[in-house]
């Protein structure tokens, strides 16, 4: 009897194993739950584009004010010999244009205007790159639910993925109390992430319970 009693003991052990273990298997094949889906892959191209362009159009403006800017409030140099200019007078040949007559505008206000057009070039390509960065694409849960997923845009039709705790993330607006896009704010990283409220709420309730 006593032997009977632990082989019995020993086989239902070794079925609850199985069990526990077969439940861990189905819970890990189980996928993630998508919420929010927002796919404007290329609009965020075009950001991206006209970031650059803004980044060479201020660096060229820059280069060019550098090299070329002129005082407008410099005197014009009286041409040296009038004698050569009556003679010339009857001539079809354009006069040197008053442009190329003006002196060089200072270092000072050269240096100072191209800084200011690459700065200004330089701050708009990092604030399209830094809006791609963090504008949110989806959202999706994690099994358990303990963990989300995030993945947001990157510049040039890129996206980067995020995992991070479900209890370290929290947003500063409900769900259609407005059309501007929502601020989340997540621990550990700087700034507000935006979740545009123009794209797909997949599980509306999910989302309102948990993000």
């Amino acid at each position: 009897m006593i032997r009977l009693a632990s082989v019995l003991k020993h086989n239902i052990k070794s079925y609850l194993m199985a069990f526990q273990r077969c439940k861990s298997n189905k819970t890990a094949t189980k996928p993630d739950i998508v919420i929010y889906s927002n796919q404007k892959e290329g609009f965020f191209a075009v950001i991206s584009l006209v970031s650059i362009c803004q980044l060479f159009f201020w660096t060229y403006l820059g280069e060019f004010a550098f090299s070329e800017l002129r005082d407008p409030y410099a005197s014009i140099k009286p041409a040296k010999d009038t004698n050569k200019e009556e003679i010339n007078s009857g001539d079809n040949d354009t006069p040197r244009s008053e442009r190329n007559q003006l002196k060089r505008a200072s270092t000072r206000m050269r240096v100072g205007l191209a800084t200011v057009s690459m700065v200004a070039g330089f701050s708009f390509c990092v604030i399209g790159f830094f809006y791609c960065y963090r504008s949110v694409k989806s959202l999706a849960l994690s099994r358990g639910g303990i963990d989300v997923k995030i993945v947001t845009y990157a510049p040039f039709g890129r996206h980067r993925q995020l995992t991070v705790p479900l209890s370290s993330m929290s947003t500063l607006a409900k769900r259609n109390e407005n059309e501007s896009p929502i601020p989340t704010r997540i621990k550990d990283y700087s700034f507000y992430f935006l979740i545009d409220q123009k794209g797909d709420f997949l599980e509306p309730r999910l989302y309102d319970r948990t993000v």
